[in-house]
């Protein structure tokens, strides 16, 4: 008669000692119906071992030890900077040697919550493995998802005095903003910024007198121009498509000038920077710009 495998081992990965404790034997383990992620960790055969899944499979093969840098980062969903080697920290000065891990070792480690490093640790350890426009998207992106606050990224910085990466780190902190969507809105306005432009700001309510017309991606108020980035989703939802006709008619009938930016036009972003720089000369902006690539 086949063993009747427990719900709770058949979703994520487990240890030996978790199997035991639900009467399979190792022998059981070394069947047709499991497989070994690490050594004394496993997981059903049918399981799609995802990133989420072979992270959390490693941290259990490592007790001491705790997802960090990138790791880190894309244990909170962000996807952004390599997968692979997993990164973790650890205090434990044993050598532990393990397929697809590279483990980090500190005298003194950095807060843990919920089972790994700090967000904001993570994000300054990942300046050591991301360009700092990478960086600049993983900061905004931890603040649109509420796992940071522009405060508790400044204050980590600035006690994080020796830390490897705490430099680059500091440089990318000062081009991070709230309030930014989607990772497209980040490079479109650093495109911008690296022009020479003056920064628009970030999903701001526009306003005709008292009557709102709706909220823009990025924002010239003083010029009345709002430049908005179109994902494929704009497309392919209708009701996000007629709502984005009528919110830009609306834009339009109280003077102001919209730039709609699609992923296509962000392979070619100096012919976008003309485009930007033209509205805003239109509207008395008297300074050229650069070219950005």
């Amino acid at each position: 008669m086949t063993m009747r495998i427990p719900l709770t081992l058949t979703t994520r990965p487990f240890t030996v000692d978790e199997a035991l404790n639900f009467g399979i034997s190792e022998r059981v383990l070394e069947g047709k119906r499991f497989r070994r992620l690490y050594k004394r960790v496993y997981v059903r055969r049918d399981l799609e071992v995802s990133h989420a899944v072979r992270i959390e499979a490693a941290a259990l093969a490592l007790p001491c030890a705790y997802p960090s840098h990138v790791t880190g980062l894309r244990r909170l969903k962000c996807d952004i900077g390599p997968k692979f080697p997993l990164h973790f920290t650890t205090p434990d000065p044993i050598r532990t040697r393990l397929p697809g891990l590279f483990i980090h070792r500190a005298e003194e480690m950095p807060p843990i919550d919920h089972g790994s490093i700090i967000p904001e640790a993570c994000w300054v350890g990942s300046a050591l493995q991301l360009s700092t426009w990478d960086l600049i998207i993983a900061g905004d992106w931890l603040l649109t998802n509420r796992h940071t606050t522009l405060e508790r990224l400044h204050a980590y910085v600035d006690s994080a005095h020796g830390v490897h990466g705490v430099r680059p780190a500091r440089h990318a902190l000062t081009f991070v903003r709230e309030r930014v969507e989607s990772p497209r809105e980040t490079v479109v306005r650093l495109y911008i910024v690296r022009a020479g432009l003056p920064e628009p700001e970030c999903n701001i309510n526009i306003y005709d007198g008292e009557c709102f017309l709706g909220r823009g991606d990025l924002v010239y108020r003083e010029f009345k121009i709002v430049i908005e980035y179109d994902g494929r989703q704009h497309l392919t939802d209708i009701g996000q498509w007629e709502h984005d006709v009528a919110r830009h008619e609306g834009f339009h009938e109280a003077g102001w000038i919209v730039i709609r930016v699609t992923n296509a036009q962000l392979a070619s972003p100096n012919a976008l920077i003309r485009r930007i720089h033209r509205a805003l000369v239109s509207r008395g902006y008297r300074r050229s710009a650069q070219r950005v690539v």
